[in-house]
C-alpha cells in the first residue's frame, strides 16, 4: 500500500497541472459543462492539496523537480482565485496565456535544473 501511495504521490503534481491546464481550454471554448465538471471535481488543484503534496515531498524525500512542479500547481491555483475573488481586469485569452507562461517557465526552470545537475554527474 505504501508503495501505490508513493507512486500515487509522485505522480499527482504532473496530472494535476495537465488537467488544471484542459480544463481551462475546455472553460474557454465552452465545453461541455458536465466534462469542466468531471474534471475540476475529480483532478483539479486546490491551495489545501498544493500545502499537502508539498508537504509529502519533503516527508518521502522527492526531488526538487517534485516540488517544483508543485509550487508551479500552488501559483496557478493562486491566480485562479484571485481571479475568482477579485476578477482580473484581463481577457480570457489573457488569463489562458498567463497559466501557460507560468507552466512554460517552470519548465524551462525544470530543464535548466535537470541539466545542470546532469552535467554534474
Amino acid at each position: 500500500m505504501k508503495r501505490i501511495t508513493l507512486l500515487f504521490i509522485r505522480y499527482l503534481p504532473v496530472i494535476q497541472m495537465v488537467s488544471f491546464l484542459l480544463n481551462n481550454i475546455f472553460a474557454y471554448y465552452d465545453a461541455d459543462n458536465n466534462l469542466v465538471d468531471l474534471l475540476d471535481a475529480f483532478l483539479a488543484n486546490s491551495l489545501a492539496s498544493s500545502f499537502l503534496l508539498y508537504i509529502t515531498s519533503y516527508l518521502f524525500g522527492f526531488p526538487i523537480w517534485h516540488r517544483m512542479i508543485i509550487i508551479c500547481n500552488l501559483i496557478c491555483s493562486c491566480v485562479a482565485f484571485i481571479d475568482y475573488i477579485w476578477r482580473i481586469p484581463i481577457s480570457d485569452v489573457s488569463l489562458l496565456f498567463t497559466y501557460f507562461t507560468i507552466v512554460s517557465l517552470f519548465l524551462i526552470f525544470l530543464g535548466i535544473y535537470s541539466k545542470i545537475n546532469y552535467l554534474k554527474d
